[in-house]
C-alpha cells in the first residue's frame, strides 16, 4: 500500500477491525505524521484488551483509489495488518491475491511435504500395547466367506495394507479374529478386524468417564465457527509392540494376516 506517499508492507487480516502499524514502524516511516490520542480498545484473538498508543489520519493510495483513513499504532514491534476497517473503502484486487496466496500455498506443501504426503505417516516414540486379562483364552476364529463380486476389492485392499507395512501375513496363530469389509465412498472396501468376537472381551482396559452428548453440546453452545481435522489412516499409523501383535491377528479368505 502507498501511505503518506511511502510504500508500506501489510499483511491482509480479515480478522481485525482496525487497520494497526507497530511503535517501531511507525518511528521509521511515518514518525511525520503526527499522532493522535484514542479511546479505542481493541481486543486480541484470545480475548485480552489493548489499547492503541494512538491513531494515525494518512491518505491510502491503491491503484486509482485514494482515501483518508485511520491507522492505529500499537505498542511493540507487531505486523502491520490491513483490517476490515480499509477493506470499507479499498477495494482490493482479489484475483491478484488469490494467485499471490495459491503460490505461498504451494510453499507451505514444498516445505513440509512429509506431512501431506499421500504415504502414511507413523506416530514417533510410542507403541500400542494390548493388555489382556490374567490367564486369557486365545481364540481362533475361521474367515467369513467373502461375496465373489466383493473378493477383487478385498484383495485389494489386503495388498495396499501389505504394501504399506500395516499387515504382513503369518503361517499360523492362537488368536485370529474374522474381517468386515463396509464399502467406502470411492467404492473401495476397509479391512477391519472383527475383534469383539476374539480380543475384545478379554481386554484390560482402564475405564474413562466419557462426556456425555449433552454436555458437548452444551460446550459448543454459543460457537460460529468449527473446524475438523481428519488424519488421512489415523489409527493405522501407531506401531504396535512386538508382544502384541499376535493378538492383531486376522483371518481373511488368503490366509492369516497379522497388524503391525
Amino acid at each position: 500500500m502507498e501511505v503518506e506517499n511511502r510504500e508500506l508492507v501489510m499483511e491482509l487480516d480479515t480478522g481485525s477491525a482496525a487497520s494497526v502499524i507497530g511503535e517501531e514502524k511507525y518511528h521509521k516511516q511515518l514518525r511525520h505524521v503526527p499522532l493522535e490520542s484514542t479511546t479505542l480498545q481493541l481486543h486480541t484473538y484470545t480475548g485480552e484488551t489493548v489499547k492503541p498508543l494512538g491513531v494515525l489520519s494518512v491518505k491510502v493510495r491503491y491503484g486509482q483509489q485514494s482515501k483518508y483513513l485511520q491507522l492505529y499504532v500499537m505498542k511493540g514491534i507487531g505486523p502491520t495488518l490491513f483490517g476490515r476497517e480499509w477493506l470499507h473503502s479499498i477495494r482490493l484486487n482479489w484475483p491478484l491475491m488469490h494467485l499471490e496466496t495459491q503460490s505461498g500455498f504451494r510453499d507451505v506443501l514444498d516445505r513440509h511435504a512429509a506431512v501431506f504426503s499421500d504415504e502414511l505417516g507413523r506416530l514417533l516414540n510410542i507403541k500400542a500395547r494390548i493388555q489382556l486379562k490374567e490367564e486369557p483364552k486365545p481364540r481362533f476364529r475361521k474367515a467369513r466367506p467373502a461375496a465373489f463380486a466383493r473378493k477383487p476389492a478385498v484383495e485389494r485392499g489386503l495388498d495396499q495394507l501389505e504394501a504399506e507395512g500395516i499387515v504382513k501375513r503369518v503361517t499360523d496363530s492362537e488368536w485370529a479374529a474374522p474381517i468386515v469389509t463396509p464399502i467406502k465412498k470411492d467404492g473401495e472396501v476397509r479391512i477391519c478386524g472383527d475383534f469383539k468376537v476374539t480380543i475384545n472381551p478379554q481386554l484390560d482396559v482402564d475405564e474413562y468417564p466419557l462426556p456425555r452428548i449433552e454436555e458437548i453440546y452444551a460446550n459448543l453452545s454459543g460457537g460460529q465457527q468449527f473446524s475438523v481435522i481428519d488424519l488421512r489412516q489415523a489409527y493405522l499409523q501407531m506401531e504396535v509392540e512386538e508382544e502384541s501383535k499376535t493378538y492383531l491377528t486376522v483371518n481373511t479368505h488368503r490366509g492369516l494376516y497379522q497388524y503391525q
